[in-house]
Order: C-alpha cells, then structure tokens, then sequence
C-alpha cells in the first residue's frame, strides 16, 4: 500500500476579504480530510480530534464498506456492474464520505491569492482485505481492490469579490507529477 496521506492544493483570488459572503466549501473524499485556509485549519473529517501527524490514520471504515454480507469481497466501484445486487452498491456506496456547506471564515481571508490546502489521509484497511493481497488477488503487482484515501470531487463557492485563481504567472513553473502516472 502506497498511499498514506495525500496532500493537495489550490488558490483562489479575493479581491475584498470584507466582501466576501457565504464562502463555503462542499467534499467527498475517501479516507479523512483536514482542510487548512492560508496555513490554518477550518475543519475536518473522519480524523481524530488535536494535533494530527502527516502519517495518522483516518476514521476506519464499517465493515459494510468492505465485505458483502456473505463476508465475501465487494467489487471495486459502482462500474463493475456485472453480479452486483442492490445490496452491493449501497455498500460500496459507503466508502464515499461528503462534507457540505463547510462555512468558511471570512476572517481568514487574505487580499489576493488564497491557499485551499487538504490533507487527505487513509483509513485503515479492514483485516479482511488484507487477505486479499495474495498472489491471486494482484494484477501486475497492484491489488484488485480500492484505496480508503482520495479526493473525489470539490467544490468552493462564495459570493463577492472572489474568483478562480485562473492567471498564468510569468516564468518558469515547475509542478511534482502525480506519483500514480506513468512518465515517458
């Protein structure tokens, strides 16, 4: 297993902090999340509460997430169809975890370029998945089965004086590859 905690990043324009209303974020994600405004903390998810370390554990997920109710393993998403019962896809259905209408504070807000910063970090696998890491569960070395951590989808929305972070600055820039791609 890979991927512990995923860290990521984006900015966002405020041209009057006074002006900003409703500022408010929506999640889903696998695993746990904090999310940081300008280096602060405005919430989290399916994390211990205090101080978190870069390698802490997310809330586990139930066994539901994880097993039919026959105690045999669920598919991986919701797209392989072929067998699944009704049952199956509310099962699978439960390893998505959504935060909505996160309010974020106007009082964090900077005049110019704002960071959106989430650490996302992994659940635990359930002992039953760690059965599945044998030899014929593993297609070139990677496991057939999900990863408790990721981002599904964001959304951030405000009314007043902000804007997508969408200008190019001059120079050279230079961005980390996203460690799960292919280089050529």
């Amino acid at each position: 297993v890979s991927v512990g905690t995923l860290c990521l990043r984006g900015r966002f324009n405020v041209s009057d902090p006074a002006a900003v209303k409703n500022l408010s974020l929506d999640l889903s994600f696998k695993g746990g999340v904090i999310v940081y405004l300008n280096g602060k903390e405005v919430s989290r998810a399916n994390m211990p509460a205090g101080p978190a370390a870069i390698t802490a554990d997310a809330e586990p997920y139930p066994n539901e997430a994880w097993v039919r109710a026959d105690g045999k393993m669920l598919p991986i998403n919701r797209r392989d169809r072929a067998g699944m019962t009704e049952d199956d896809v509310t099962r699978i259905a439960k390893r998505v975890r959504v935060m909505t209408a996160v309010q974020i504070p106007a009082a964090g807000l900077r005049k110019g370029a704002n960071v959106l910063a989430l650490e996302l970090h992994r659940s635990v696998y359930h002992p039953v998945a760690i059965g599945w890491w044998r030899a014929q569960n593993l297609v070139q070395g990677i496991t057939k089965q999900w990863t408790p951590v990721g981002l599904i989808s964001l959304s951030l929305k405000g009314e007043g004086g902000v804007s997508a972070n969408s200008d190019v600055a001059p120079g050279i820039q230079v961005w980390t590859a996203d460690i799960n791609a292919e280089i050529e």
